[in-house]
């Protein structure tokens, strides 16, 4: 299997574990570009989840949003 093809699979399972976790009605959107994972969780009633990992430098904000 190819990289990007390992990847988008690893996603989908990371979709489907999410869904499991906090149910369907969540929308979820993961990205991933050369130096960046990016996760995007939202769940009615709750302020929106927000994950993102780089790589090579430390993340520069630290956002909260409180409820």
């Amino acid at each position: 299997m190819s990289y990007k093809a390992d990847l988008k699979e690893m996603m989908t399972e990371m979709q489907e574990i999410i869904h499991n976790y906090v149910g369907n009605n969540a929308k979820t959107k993961i990205s991933v570009n050369e130096n960046r994972l990016s996760i995007s969780i939202g769940i009615e009633g709750v302020s929106d989840i927000d994950i993102s990992i780089s790589k090579n430098k430390p993340s520069e904000t630290h956002d909260t949003k409180k409820q």
